[in-house]
């Protein structure tokens, strides 16, 4: 049976807070991270997009802070400006009731307005970007007292040859004794060992309970290529999609997918890595208002952004890995809500597809896109000469789990 915020040891003010956000059961990676963070232990949390880690590690840092010590005494470092900031609108909403100093420290910020922050007062909790952290840290910011540091989205700080450069100079600038924590929705070999080089006695905390495995649909459309953004503009009317993202793996994609779908009347908006931060904030706004009712977004503009309430996710070309595909379905069925990905593939992508699903342990549905329709798929309806790959179950296919070894 699953503890409560209050059997964790959390606060009753931080509980209060998140009954009011809808939230009154800790996720499992929440009920496993949250003890051990605040037993004062180094620990990597390692689950899925959409399973909680940020409040896994937000709440028991603030349940940690001295309120009568005006030193910083944790630090949150986010890969970017975006995350960063709605890490801090989540501290900052948990903190209202508090006396705590808490403080973001982006790049676009105005540095001398930071610095003019800092003379006035120490803030107990920072959320920042790297290089500005590194920056402030030159001077006004002390991090001497810092007990807590985290890392969110570690594998991107981490393995990233230029983010790493950072990440090395902020571990330097940490006391002796701080204690270590490491978000991150992937897992690789290489980052697990670099963590254990690095850190004494970590707890690896992975949870494989996540979005693919809730309340998910796995759906997708065999097709050629040339129909699918007709497909697609088809599909988002036939389920009045007012909450969803569409992922292509280039700008040029996304600027051609916003024109067709647009031009089609439906309200679309670009999410792409060239828009300056104010462009972003504007469609992300449009989007919050329901203005827009489809973001079309490549995945190195999407990561790092929580992005609330998708219902529908469409893959319009599937990434070159698995990870991708993870990345892209945990944008929708968050913290157990219902969601559904839709994938527009060609025949030759069908087994690629299949691997991943068995990877992942999903099941994917087979459906088809005839005369205005999105419905079952139905053998007898493919067009003659064009033998699907999937031969065995073309509707409904689900991983075969490994036989034991005798």
């Amino acid at each position: 049976m699953s503890k409560t915020f209050l059997e964790l040891g959390l606060n009753e003010r931080y509980v209060k807070v998140l009954a009011e956000k809808g939230i009154e059961t800790p996720t499992k990676i929440q009920e496993q991270g949250i003890p051990n963070i605040l037993a004062g232990k180094n620990v990597v949390l390692h689950s899925q997009t959409g399973s909680g880690k940020t409040l896994a590690f937000v709440l028991p840092l603030l349940e940690k802070l001295d309120e009568t010590k005006q030193d910083t005494q944790a630090l949150i470092i986010a890969p970017t400006q975006e995350l960063a900031m709605q890490i801090f609108q989540e501290v900052k909403e948990l903190t209202k009731d508090t006396t705590y100093n808490v403080e973001a420290f982006i790049g676009s910020g105005n540095i001398k307005r930071q610095l003019e922050k800092l003379k006035k007062a120490k803030p107990q909790l920072v959320v920042g970007t790297p290089k500005r952290v590194l920056e402030l840290a030159e001077s006004k910011l002390k991090l001497h007292n810092v007990e807590s540091v985290v890392f969110d989205e570690a594998d991107r700080q981490i393995l990233d040859k230029k983010s790493n450069e950072d990440y090395v100079q902020l571990e330097r600038r940490m006391p002796g004794n701080c204690q270590f924590i490491f978000a991150s929705a992937t897992a690789t070999p290489e980052l697990l060992n670099r963590l254990s080089q690095k850190v004494s006695d970590p707890v690896f905390l992975s949870v494989n309970e996540g979005i693919v495995k809730n309340k998910i649909e796995h759906l997708f459309i065999v097709g050629d290529r040339r129909q699918q953004v007709d497909q697609l503009k088809g599909i988002i009317r036939n389920l009045n999609v007012t909450r969803g993202m569409v992922f292509v793996n280039n700008l040029e994609r996304v600027k051609e997918t916003v024109e067709k779908l647009s031009y089609h009347g439906i309200k679309a908006g670009p999410l792409s890595s060239e828009q300056d931060k104010f462009e972003r904030a504007d469609v992300m706004n449009k989007f919050s208002k329901g203005e827009l009712h489809i973001l079309v977004a490549t995945d190195v503009a999407a990561r790092g952004i929580d992005i609330q309430n998708v219902t529908h996710v469409m893959n319009l070309q599937l990434t070159e890995e698995k990870e991708g595909y993870l990345h892209r379905a945990g944008r929708t069925g968050r913290m157990g809500k219902e969601g559904t990905v839709i994938s527009l593939i060609t025949r030759h992508e069908i087994n690629k597809l299949k691997k991943w699903a068995q990877a992942f342990d999903i099941t994917l549905h087979e459906k088809q896109y005839q005369y205005g329709k999105l419905t079952d798929y139905n053998k007898s309806d493919r067009p003659q000469g064009k033998k699907p790959i999937n031969k065995q179950k073309p509707i409904n296919y689900k991983p075969q789990q490994p036989k034991a070894k005798k």
